[in-house]
């Protein structure tokens, strides 16, 4: 299981007339993740890692219009080079492709100033893609 946590950025466009809204807000869900890593010695001290996972969003710990989630796959996939330092350390740097998602049903308009456009039915939905740098240290003890 992993806690996952999205955020949903001030000033989106509006599906509807192209309009801005001024809103943001976090997702907070719990995912059951599932993934592999393959290990490979190249020789006595450096290595390589290639890392997949897959998590699904299916438990709601919080969402910006308190409203039920649908389920939504995130996933990643990277390459680690790994350099043993010492005889208890060891060194590892990657790069990592992460697509985060989260969907959640949209709180109705209900009338009054508030920039809200959804009806019945709309859902919200966030995607956050980026290309990680990681750096890991790992020593014995």
């Amino acid at each position: 299981m992993q806690l996952q946590e999205i955020c949903k950025k001030p000033g989106l466009e509006s599906s509807r007339a192209g309009l801005k809204c001024e809103w943001a807000g976090r997702s907070f869900l719990t995912c059951p993740t599932t993934g592999f890593r393959l290990w490979h010695s190249l020789t006595c001290d450096l290595g390589i890692q290639i890392i997949a996972s897959v998590n699904l969003a299916v438990l709601k710990l919080a969402t910006p219009s308190g409203r039920a989630i649908d389920p939504a796959l995130s996933h990643q996939l990277g390459v680690l080079f790994s350099y043993r330092l010492k005889r208890r350390m060891t060194g590892f740097a990657g790069v990592a492709q992460r697509t985060d998602r989260a969907k959640h049903k949209a709180k109705p308009y209900s009338g009054g100033t508030e920039a809200n456009y959804a009806v019945a039915g709309d859902k919200n939905e966030v995607s956050m893609v980026g290309t990680y740098l990681n750096l890991f240290l790992e020593w014995g003890f």
